[in-house]
Order: structure tokens, then sequence, then C-alpha cells
């Protein structure tokens, strides 16, 4: 359930919709109602006995009330939540503590201090209250009255600016008033209006309807809610929402098209390549030594702003881009390095391969032997003196992977490691570790796959060598275990992050993981520049 209008092509329903949808509800001729956010307020269903929360809950106001919905003494409250994820374990663990630690406090109340007249039959209490008030909008004659007043703001609140993945709600906050009761109801920073005080009532719930009462009213007199008492906010699209066009074509009318841009149409054996150099204002912020990117196009690449991208809360730097003056003459072989480089990028870093087929790729990347904040990208007059050209040979002469048996023990350092039978397993190697066998425990920082639940057997220890082959379990059991692998530290990159919402990075978790080099393959890509494609490119 959902507020909608009548053009926006979504699965919203009316409010008019709603309240039909709950009377069937209530009489039993349906089941089961699916609800958004806006059903942890202002539904009366004292019958439901199951609520199931698929969206994690951000505070414990929200926790509370989808729990309370389910009423009945026999009812249950399940929340969905990700197998492994420690965050979403974590959350649920802390609402639950502060649920309790509410209860404790509320059970040391004197009784004089006990609000009562809890009870949510609002019809109960509604027919007992006099002088309710009703708004009807003259133009389309919409009604707004106390009972349909929570559920108006609470979708006119879904609708207001707010970051990605957090949920808004209105807050009430209700004081015994000698016998009667006084409500308050507090909206978030970005509605127009914050808060609103209704009139006393005889009983909690009705004190809760009069403050959204007043509050609906007073957005409507500002033009907040239109003739249909919907919010005159834009409404918030998914993400993804080009995605989805994929799947249905009924919301075309809604989500614009994203087509690719004609730039990457001209295609052909390049004689001539122009150079944009993307960089970071604050390299430092990544964490790790790194080195500013160039993308090689056959035409001049537009003109983009700055914007942040973030690797941490307290830690983000500005994207710049910098067109490079006039165009490089290519010869063949330097396509062809071109070329051999890019498509590594891909394979190694984005898990994407293609077929070498140089007239046919819309662009090329390259290494730039300059720093981030280097005065030459600035003053280059020729764009061919910033490429690496040297890194673009050894790249070309190495094969898929650096070998590293035999080789000093320098070898395992700062590189990039990827995984040839798991592609969202990358890692950043730190340094040998000659002091830790293979038979060791794994560090919490590299989590299992369900891959590998399904190819242990019930027997098999979770070690450092379980935890690093992801094959499957007959490749797995026929894989004769090496005990002589060097172990080495490193980090586990983050999969899929979102660097451009701040409002996605999480709090700091400890990535660290042990490695040993049976499937694992240490990459020719430099980590310098695999930090740059994994920062940039997936953004």
């Amino acid at each position: 359930m959902g507020s909608s209008s009548s053009t926006s092509g979504d699965l919203g329903m009316t409010l008019a919709e709603q309240h039909s949808t709950i009377r069937e509800f209530r009489k039993g001729h349906l089941n089961c109602l699916f609800a958004t956010s806006a059903g942890e307020e202002g539904i009366d269903i004292p019958d439901c006995n199951l609520v199931i929360r698929f969206d994690l809950y951000k505070t414990v106001i929200q926790y509370i009330q989808s729990r309370g919905r389910a009423r009945r003494a026999d009812s249950k409250f399940y929340q969905m939540i990700e197998s492994g994820n420690y965050i979403h374990r974590r959350i649920t663990e802390e609402v639950q503590e502060h649920e309790a630690r509410l209860r404790e406090y509320y059970t040391m109340l004197p009784e004089d201090r006990l609000i009562t007249g809890c009870d949510y039959d609002i019809d109960y209490h509604l027919s007992r209250e006099r002088g309710l008030q009703v708004y009807k909008v003259p133009s389309t004659g919409a009604l707004l009255t106390y009972k349909s007043s929570i559920a108006i703001l609470a979708n006119f609140v879904s609708t207001l600016p707010h970051p990605a993945d957090v949920c808004l709600t209105a807050d009430y906050i209700i004081h015994n008033v000698g016998a009667q009761f006084e409500s308050q109801v507090l909206l978030p920073d970005s509605s127009p209006v914050r808060s609103a005080i209704g009139r006393r009532a005889t009983s909690k719930q009705v004190a809760k309807c009069s403050a959204a009462f007043e509050m609906c009213k007073t957005l409507k007199e500002q033009g907040h809610l239109d003739d249909h008492l919907r919010s005159t906010f834009s409404k918030r699209l998914p993400r993804m929402r080009n995605a989805r066009l994929a799947i249905s074509s009924k919301k075309q009318t809604e989500y614009p098209m994203k087509l690719k841009p004609s730039l990457w149409s001209t295609l052909g054996v390049p004689k001539k390549l122009f150079v944009t150099v993307i960089r970071l204002s604050a390299p430092e912020a990544i964490g790790r030594p790194s080195k500013p990117l160039a993308i090689l196009t056959r035409q001049v690449l537009p003109s983009v702003a700055k914007f942040p991208i973030y690797f941490r809360h307290d830690r983000m730097s500005d994207v710049d881009y910098y067109s490079l003056p006039g165009s490089i003459d290519c010869l063949p072989e330097d396509i062809e390095a071109l070329s051999h480089f890019t498509l590594k990028i891909f394979k190694d870093v984005f898990s994407k391969e293609y077929a070498p087929e140089a007239e046919k790729m819309p662009y090329f990347f390259a290494p730039l032997i300059c720093a981030h904040n280097s005065e030459q990208i600035l003053t280059c007059s020729d764009s061919r003196m910033i490429i690496d050209w040297s890194c673009l040979q050894i790249m070309q002469s190495k094969g898929d992977c650096v070998e590293w048996e035999g080789r000093p023990e320098q070898v395992f350092d700062n590189k990039f490691v990827t995984d040839p039978y798991d592609g969202s397993r990358k890692f950043y190697t730190i340094r040998r570790r000659p002091d830790i066998k293979s038979t060791d425990p794994q560090l919490p920082g590299l989590p299992v796959s369900q891959r590998q639940k399904k190819s242990l057997d019930a027997e098999s220890s979770f070690d450092i060598w379980n935890s690093c082959i992801s094959i499957w379990g007959k490749s797995r059991r026929a894989l004769i275990r090496r005990e002589d692998l060097t172990v080495v530290e490193a980090e586990l990159i983050p999969h899929r992050q979102n660097l451009l919402d701040k409002y996605e990075i999480e709090n700091e978790v400890d990535r660290r993981c042990f490695l040993v080099f049976q499937t694992l393959k240490l990459s020719p890509v430099s980590s310098r520049f695999a930090l740059s494609y994994t920062s940039f490119g997936a953004n």
C-alpha cells in the first residue's frame, strides 16, 4: 500500500483504495497486505497476527511501530536480514536492547505517570470523542478527517527529500494533561513545516490524530498538499530505475530512457585520439597510493563538473575531469597496447571479458606517469608525454598473471589480486606473513560465500586455505592441497560499494584477511592503477 497520483505510472494506491483494501482485510476477504513505510502508522488492524518487514528499520521507533502492527496474543514479527551481514545483525541487536531499556524504564514509573488510553481501536475512540473536525477541499471534495490524517501525513513525509536508503517518518510526542491528552507531531528537517500541536482529546490515539490533522491542514493551506491531499513534492524515483525499464514498459511515462551517447557510436580503427585525465583533488582520501587515469576517445569528451566520491565517513575527494589540448597520432602498435591494457582492466578489475577488437572499442584506458596533483597535467602541451607507454609495453609482455614462485618475498607487496573463480572477490596485498601457516584460522574480514558453504565438508575447518579456495565441491575435492604455500596479509575490496553516496558508507569494517595463492592470481595490473579504476570506473 502506498500513495500515488493517477499519472505516476507506478503501482501505488489512492487513499480511497487504501481504505477499501483495509476494510476488505478486516472483513477477512483479504488475508495479506503489502505496505510501504506509511503502514507503520495510521492503520487500524487489530486482528493482524503476522508482520514480515523486508527492509531494515533505521530507528527504534520504526522497529516498535512496525512490530506493533501485530497485536494479537499469538502474533509474530519477522525481520528479513541478509545472511552473514554483520551490520544488519548489529542493528537488530541494538534496537532490541533499546526496547528492553524502554520497557525497564516504563516498569519503574509510578502509577500517576503511566499513560493509558493506548488502545488502537480508533473507530471506538473517535465515536466517543466530540467536536471532531473535518476539512473539505472545495474544488475536489476531498475530505481530511481525523482517521485519514495520519496516513495522509505519512504519505507526505515519504515524498520529502532524503538520502538513499533512509526512511523518513513523522514523530509524535503525547503528553498527559489532567484527564486528557495533547499531542505534538514533529516532521523531518526537510519538511517546510516542522511541527504542529493538536487539540486535546480523551484518548491518546485521538490526540495523535488531531496533531496529524492540524499538520495536514497547515500543509494544505501553504500549498504543500494539492487539492487531492497529495504531496506537491516530486516523487523520489527508485534506484536502478532505468534497469527496471528493461523489465516493464509500464513506467516509460515516468522514467525517461537513458540513451547511449552518440560519441560512443563512432567506431573503427582510430588514427587520432583525444586524452581526458580523471584525477582526485585529495588522493590521500583513498588511504593507499594511486595514480590518475586517462580515457582516450575518438572525439573530445564534453565538459563534466566536479563531483565528490566518498571512501569513508570522514574521507572524500572531488573528481576532476580535464581534457588535454590537441590529440595524439596513434600507430598500430599504440592501439594494440592501449587495447590490451583496457581489456586487462576490464577483466581483472571489473570481471568482464571482451574480444580484442580495437575497432569496436568506443574508448581506451591508459596509465599516466604523473601524480594526481602534478602541474604537468595542466601545463602539458603534448598529451603523449604524460602517458606511461613503458607500463603499456610491460603489460603486453606479461602473461595473465604475475609469477611468484621462486621470486623474492617483495613480489607480494602492494599487489592487486583476483579470483578467477569468483569475480566478486578482489584484494590488495599488504605483505608476506612467514609467521602464519595456511592451516591457521582465517580472519573475520573475509566472509564465506554460498559456494564455499556448499562445497565444504561438514568436517572441514574454515582455515586460510579453505577460505581462499572458491571452486565448487567436485573440483575442490580433486585439488591437491599444498602445505608449502606462502601466506600473505591482504585487504578485501568492498563489493558493489556506491562511492557517490556518502549515506551508503557504513561504519569502518576490518577487511584484513590472509591469502594463499593456489587458485588466486596476482594481477599484472598495478595496484595504483587498479585502485583508480575501481574508484572511478565503477561510478
